[in-house]
């Protein structure tokens, strides 16, 4: 088969210029917190609703006592209450 007869009959393959696209990036994963930011967050927010649950509790309670110490026995129970709250809560904000 002469040359020309070969070349006439190759197929014909016309390429196009691909439009260049940026390359696609992966998502990130998601960012985790150090374990001292947890901690710090757990404590601040611990703090923050002992004093809560002590202002709290003592407000609830009111001066209902004819006592020396209004307040304190409601004091007493919303410390410990306020703090765990705040804790908690504290932890899960410092976790976002």
């Amino acid at each position: 088969m002469p040359v020309r007869q070969v070349v006439l009959d190759a197929p014909i393959v016309f390429r196009t210029a691909e439009k260049s696209s940026p390359p696609a990036t992966a998502p990130s994963p998601p960012r985790r917190r150090s374990l001292g930011r947890k901690i710090l967050g757990g404590v601040l927010g611990g703090v923050g609703g002992f004093v809560g649950g002590v202002y709290l509790g003592a407000a609830i309670e009111g001066e209902t006592c004819n006592c020396d110490d209004p307040g304190l026995r409601g004091a007493v129970v919303g410390a410990p209450i306020g703090l765990v709250l705040g804790a908690i809560a504290g932890l899960a904000l410092a976790s976002k």
